[in-house]
């Protein structure tokens, strides 16, 4: 994208900062993918490397390789989404457990206070 000298280069930048944004996800989700349930992974994986792999011998052109990247991109897409979810997931984890916690030292501070840092319609 740091080298897009036509006007058809600079619509395609947008795009590409996409795919660069969605790599760590994508590499993410392989990982966890392979980690967790290997078996189920793998047929895609296969499936993946053996449709590049193909493409990769035959394409001698840019443009077609570039028109038949459809092909392939569910297949990354599959990996992606699980990075996604896993990376949401943990940050909703991170922050139950930083409220939690939070309510943990409010909690101690009002016990070490004997209550006087109740509010009066909890005194009763």
């Amino acid at each position: 994208p740091w080298q897009a000298g036509s006007l058809l280069q600079m619509v395609t930048v947008p795009e590409v900062l996409v795919w660069y944004a969605l790599l760590p996800f994508t590499i993410r989700g392989l990982a966890l993918g392979l980690r967790k349930d290997p078996r189920s992974f793998m047929v895609i994986v296969a499936v993946l490397v053996t449709v590049t792999v193909a493409y990769a011998l035959v394409q001698g052109n840019v443009g077609t390789a570039f028109r038949h990247r459809a092909q392939i991109l569910p297949m990354v897409f599959v990996f992606t989404s699980v990075g996604i979810r896993d990376w949401y997931g943990a940050r909703l984890e991170s922050k139950r457990f930083a409220r939690r916690r939070r309510r943990e030292v409010s909690d101690r501070v009002h016990s070490l206070r004997g209550g006087a840092g109740l509010l009066a319609e909890e005194r009763g």
